[in-house]
């Protein structure tokens, strides 16, 4: 019996970029459509999406798209970080990010903690759009590359083997953890300081 297709949801950061996280997101949706074996959406979090949450617990992977600023917990984050826990429980999660010369690297790290508090798996790759504003037109389209495609190439294997592996652990495994979290109660809950 073939396994059903993988669910991938390319999910947004931050809420004041949501146009420019669009690009991003139909960027690799382009990549991803020759994968018959996944399936790729953008997922606006709760509250702005009526089936946000429903949509995130069938879902198999994640692509984080994040920004160049630093992630804390102020209202751009805040919906992203009241997803329950249980939509991100033994999922892996691969990043998209996009800034000036950093390319958005340095937000990762923010957000690692608050996946692994979750017990997600944050993948150590991830595909970075440096200058990202000149570069990335509408539609997602890519101008003078960098690279990201082959970076993408290179992450999308591993998200796969991970979300196969952990699906299937799911399914044999114990129930998903509870929504509370320790560290979503500290310093990036709603109402911290800091922009995104």
């Amino acid at each position: 019996m073939t396994a059903p297709p993988l669910s991938l949801a390319l999910l947004p950061g931050s809420t004041c970029h949501r146009r420019f996280s669009r690009r991003v997101a139909d960027w690799a949706q382009r990549r991803l459509a020759g994968h018959a074996d996944l399936v790729a959406e953008f997922v606006l979090p709760a509250p702005w999406e009526a089936d946000a949450n429903r949509r995130l617990h069938r879902t198999d992977a994640f692509l984080v798209i994040l920004p160049d600023q630093p992630v804390t917990g102020t209202a751009d984050l805040a919906a992203l970080f009241a997803t329950p826990a249980e939509a991100w429980h033994a999922r892996p999660v691969g990043f998209l990010t996009y800034g000036g010369r950093n390319g958005g690297r340095a937000a990762i790290e923010r957000l690692r903690p608050w996946l692994v508090d979750r017990q997600a798996i944050p993948l150590g790759e991830n595909v970075d759009f440096i200058d990202a504003w000149e570069r990335l037109g509408a539609r997602g389209k890519l101008y003078a590359p960098l690279g990201e495609d082959r970076r993408l190439a290179r992450l999308i294997p591993r998200l796969q083997w991970w979300a196969r592996a952990l699906r299937d652990a799911r399914q044999d495994g114990p129930g998903a953890l509870s929504a509370g979290s320790a560290f979503a109660a500290g310093p990036l809950r709603e109402g911290a300081s800091g922009k995104a």
